[in-house]
């Protein structure tokens, strides 16, 4: 038999929360008898008077029935009562707030992206392991092992050709491209299945080419190899990188040309010195290096004159910034552009940092005192901090800093089929684009990549000097 649930006037008035006169009242209208009575307290079986306390209008109502048309005070009881449900249904997790729907969403989206990401790489390497039909005929056809997309490449590992031995493995060959001091690099992922490939040593020296183009020499420093499949991968960065012209050092130099002092530090660390002949006349009245290497010292100087030093190919290049010129003051040939339907990228413009002027301070010893000089005009204006020997280091680098501000302003980024001929700073006319693409645009980076199935070279672009005034 179930068990009944007695309570007394007062109880019941605090279960259903109203005033125990009203509960009197419902129940003697009612004419409800008490069950039993403990102490002067009668006890009623909540079954019998609940119906006293939910009844409304509302209880009989359509199952499809609108709350909106229901009388004031039976739709104000709707919804509290649909307030207290969905309350009760959130704390017992039985409802989620939308926002964590979305957060969970977007996980899950970030996780399925990442895998489809990797997926074709997986299946590379999951296809040449089983897929031995495939990979016979692909040895026997009369296309070259290392024609891949229509590209012949060439690699010499320690000067010994070994294009044919890893071209069928070959999942993926990276080569990035940057102006500036960042080294060149190269990444090649091999498919090493039934570990054919012995694990090389670090410091082996490679030779690349795309097509005819001889892309550089690499020293590779980093060895990968995953465990979740067969893959090996070898990083490289450009040769020649001596460690020594990265080694802090102190040192002074008084009235010397950037020429004189290129020619000091190509000699000590073993370069051949290619300076523009235009950068190679800038004097230097004083020249402190605390704690500075000389590859930082040739940076920080050339760029107070728009110019890049960089060490590669045991050769330091000191050139101008975004003039396309080479060391011999002649300008790189121009690549033009004019086929949309080949072009992928976007164009950026950021007015965020339009600044009109820079202003620099120099020290005059006589007056004791610091002077500014301003390169533009107009505001917002860039402060340099640092504090410049003459007036003209100061005229200089100011210069310089408002064309890099100025250059930055709009750049864009584009992917084309492989173009090994691309490089940085060189100069690129784009036509028959969107009209933001369209115009002269400078190399600041380049990545060409090759692989099963595709061959591309991503360019990153900013307007040259020329264009900024």
């Amino acid at each position: 038999m179930e068990e009944q649930k007695l309570l007394n006037i007062t109880q019941i008035a605090e279960f259903y929360d109203i005033h125990r006169n009203t509960v009197m009242r419902k129940i003697r209208q009612e004419g409800i008898e008490p069950v039993d009575k403990v102490g002067n307290a009668n006890r009623y079986n909540l079954e019998d008077v609940e119906h006293l306390f939910y009844e409304s209008s509302a209880r009989n109502l359509p199952p499809d029935y609108d709350p909106n048309d229901l009388p004031p005070k039976d739709r104000k009881d709707w919804y509290q009562s649909e307030n207290e449900r969905l309350k009760f249904e959130l704390a017992c997790s039985e409802l989620i707030p939308a926002k964590e729907v979305r957060q969970e969403s977007i996980k899950l989206m970030k996780t399925l992206v990442a895998f489809f990401e990797v997926l074709p790489d997986k299946c590379v390497i999951t296809c040449r392991t089983r897929d031995r039909v495939t990979r016979n005929a692909h040895r026997s056809s009369k296309r070259p092992a290392y024609d891949i997309m229509g590209l012949n490449f060439k690699i010499l590992a320690n000067q010994k050709n070994i294009t044919q031995l890893i071209a069928d493995r070959l999942i993926k060959l990276t080569l990035q491209d940057e102006a500036g001091t960042k080294s060149d690099a190269v990444t090649i992922e091999l498919d090493n299945r039934n570990q054919a490939i012995h694990f090389p040593k670090t410091g082996a020296e490679l030779e690349i080419w795309l097509g005819d183009i001889y892309k550089g020499l690499y020293v590779v420093d980093e060895l990968e190899e995953s465990l979740d499949d067969d893959s090996l991968t070898l990083h490289g960065k450009a040769a020649n990188m001596k460690g020594s012209i990265k080694a802090p050092h102190d040192a002074s130099y008084d009235t010397i040309t950037l020429q004189a002092l290129a020619h000091q530090v190509a000699s000590k660390h073993g370069y051949q010195l290619a300076i523009n002949p235009k950068l190679a006349a800038i004097q230097f009245e004083h020249i402190d290096q605390r704690g500075e290497s000389d590859l930082n010292l040739l940076t920080r100087l050339a760029g107070q004159h728009n110019a890049i030093a960089k060490a590669m190919a045991n050769k330091l290049y000191i050139v101008p910034k975004g003039e396309s010129r080479n060391v011999r003051d002649q300008k790189l040939p121009t690549l033009t552009i004019s086929d949309a339907h080949n072009s992928s990228g976007r164009v950026v413009i950021n007015e965020r940092n339009d600044y009109q002027a820079v202003q620099a301070y120099w020290f005059a010893e006589e007056k004791q005192q610091k002077i500014a000089v301003l390169a533009g005009q107009g505001e917002p204006k860039y402060i340099l901090r640092e504090n410049y020997k003459t007036a003209s280091d100061a005229k200089n680098a100011a210069s310089a800093k408002l064309n890099n501000l100025t250059r930055g302003k709009k750049s864009l980024s584009l992917t084309r089929p492989l173009s090994p001929e691309i490089t940085p700073e060189q100069r690129i006319t784009i036509i028959n684009h969107k009209t933001s693409a369209n115009g002269e645009w400078v190399v600041k980076s380049v990545e060409h990549s090759i692989g099963s199935g595709f061959a591309e070279t991503r360019v990153e672009l900013v307007v040259p000097k020329s264009a900024n005034g």
